[in-house]
């Protein structure tokens, strides 16, 4: 690959569905005319800046919003399906650390961006638990 352009594939899960839904997605940053483009490939969202970092930070808090925005307004099976994004299956072991967590009397946990999350755990999810109403 050349200086001027990085690829990632960033993961997505939502807990709140039943089942609940990861998704992987593929992030391409190019640098053109003195600028980097950010572009998630199966969504079109894209950002652009004069910084890598910044330009990555800012297109997965885009591809978020997106996401919620998609989940909201119910169009997930269509937005998926025209991006040919797949819903990949998760772990038993996780489907059970889910349900210890919804379980647990403890305070549901408020939304998170992707920069929050533990090192091990990047950019997985849009939601760490249901909203309190």
């Amino acid at each position: 690959m050349d200086d001027n352009r990085r690829c990632s594939i960033e993961f997505y899960f939502n807990p709140e569905l039943d089942p609940p839904v990861l998704i992987a997605l593929r992030m391409t940053y190019t640098y053109e005319d003195a600028v980097w483009v950010g572009v998630c490939e199966e969504l079109g969202t894209s950002t652009y800046g004069n910084d890598l970092d910044q330009v990555s930070h800012e297109l997965r808090e885009l591809v978020l919003f997106e996401l919620n925005a998609v989940e909201a307004d119910g169009e997930r099976a269509s937005v998926f399906a025209s991006g040919g994004i797949e819903v990949l299956p998760l772990p038993e072991m996780v489907l059970d650390c889910l349900r210890d967590v919804q379980q647990s009397p403890l305070p549901a946990l408020e939304t998170v961006s992707s920069e929050t999350l533990p090192p091990w755990l990047p950019q997985y999810q849009l939601s760490l638990a249901p909203a309190v109403a």
